[in-house]
């Protein structure tokens, strides 16, 4: 297991309903040009199907609000 930082501790309690802590982006994407018609379709399934197993922190739960904890991933 790993200890999650000070920032991210301090993230995590001082997080409520009346003061979101959260935040979050928008990616505007343009198709590539000559794209075949269903070039998302066949990224998103590319992706899907890769053995390439996800990184940190993408493979890990909180424990306790302490520790980074490493979890299966269903592939």
């Amino acid at each position: 297991m790993r200890l999650l930082t000070a920032v991210d501790q301090l993230f995590l309690l001082l997080e409520s309903r009346k003061q979101p802590m959260h935040v979050g982006g928008l990616f505007l994407f343009e198709l590539p040009e000559g794209a075949d018609s269903d070039f998302v379709y066949q990224l998103v399934k590319q992706m899907q199907e890769s053995d390439v197993p996800p990184s940190f922190p993408f493979n890990q739960v909180l424990e306790h609000l302490v520790f980074w904890k490493k979890t299966k991933i269903l592939m």
